[in-house]
């Protein structure tokens, strides 16, 4: 490359001008002429890279720009972009995918599946929460940083997120990326297996049981009759592979509750075992109550394995609660996590089996990891 100074014009102080405002000295405007305000950036250049500061640009200084401008980063004015946004700030989102390995084809301004789909590879790769939402970090590791804050490195979310909920930083497991809307989505196999192997008690579970409280007279994982009607009862239990007499027995303990229905429990303890099978099958019956109260509070796409951890949530408690609800829709899935988390108490008190419980849905829900399952 040629020697230039103070006083030279041409293309090649346009190309001198260029590069210096891609290593993070701008100029403008950018005019062939290297003038006090080209002289000032290579002398802070030159101060920078703590090459001998003289104004000439020769080779050390040539070749200090053309490194510069490989190793850094591009700083843009970035926001939070998610499925649904528009303009042209999203085209540099694709192209930045693009560029990385993320194919997305054609290009245009819109935020559409294959960019939530590519995002979360992305955000996969680099071990980020995986939201399919571009914020900070996810911008970050597509090697752009925000101009307001160059110097701001984010930090990696999902190990600082587990770390701070008191879990060890684990792999995620290959699954599917695609997000869809919750309205199509059910619990899959392996999150009624889920399910079923943190809410079924071997040798209790599968007899009438009362699990205490508010509870009516249970049968499985969570066939509570306090609000069932005998009818409803003995049609279900059928349904499942109770034999009719027996299941409508079992149906008297329709509308029983506290005491009365722990009373019914004891007298009635040995009516009826049911199978490993015939426990999972009246469990999938009690399931999609507790998918439609996730669909209810849930406004944005997920993935497979964060539907079932809500259901599994909600199964537990009963509820997807609104403020955990809030922090999904509003992309901010530390916090959500942090709240599930919090969904560990029993009359006040932290309970051991809430807290595993909540730490293996968190997991679930951010890694994809659906852990040991009884297969059934």
């Amino acid at each position: 490359m040629k020697t230039l100074r103070k006083g030279d014009k041409g293309s090649e102080v346009r190309m001198l001008q260029e590069k210096l405002t891609a290593a993070g000295h701008p100029l403008n405007p950018i005019d062939d002429k290297f003038g006090p305000n080209t002289d000032t950036a290579v002398t802070n250049f030159q101060r920078e890279k703590k090459l001998k500061v003289d104004g000439i640009v020769g080779v050390d200084t040539w070749d200090a720009l053309e490194a510069a401008i490989k190793n850094k980063k591009s700083a843009i004015a970035i926001k939070t972009l998610r499925k649904g946004s528009q303009g042209p700030l999203v085209r540099t989102l694709q192209e930045r995918l693009n560029k990385a390995g993320y194919s997305i084809q054609p290009m245009t301004d819109y935020f559409g599946i294959k960019t939530d789909t590519a995002i979360r590879k992305l955000q996969r790769k680099h071990n980020l929460i995986i939201d399919g939402i571009a914020g900070k970090n996810t911008w970050y590791a597509l090697g752009v940083v925000d101009s307001a804050n160059p110097g701001v490195k984010p930090v990696n979310s999902l190990n600082s997120l587990l770390a701070g909920l008191g879990m060890t930083p684990g792999k995620t497991i290959v699954i599917d990326e695609n997000a869809k809307p919750v309205a199509q989505l059910t619990t899959s196999s392996k999150g009624l297996q889920f399910i079923y192997t943190r809410e079924a008690w071997k040798n209790k579970s599968n007899r009438l049981h009362w699990p205490g409280g508010a509870s009516g007279v249970t049968l499985g994982p969570g066939y509570d009759m306090k609000h069932r009607s005998e009818t409803e009862i003995a049609r279900d239990l059928f349904k499942v592979g109770v034999v009719a007499e027996k299941a409508k027995s079992i149906a008297k303990g329709a509308g029983l509750k506290g005491a009365q229905a722990k009373e019914f429990c004891k007298t009635n303890r040995n009516l009826v075992a049911l199978s490993d099978k015939v426990e999972f099958k009246l469990m999938k019956t009690i399931v999609p109550h507790y998918e439609r109260l996730a669909r209810k509070k849930i406004k944005v796409d997920l993935v497979q394995h964060e539907f079932d951890a809500l259901v599994s949530f909600a199964y537990n408690l009963g509820e997807v609660w609104t403020s955990m609800a809030n922090y999904i829709n509003d992309g901010k899935i530390n916090d959500a996590m942090r709240r599930m988390k919090a969904a560990n108490k029993s009359d006040g008190k932290i309970n051991d089996g809430l807290t595993k419980r909540r730490a293996l849905e968190v997991a679930l829900y951010t890694l994809g990891d659906y852990g040991l399952l009884r297969i059934v």
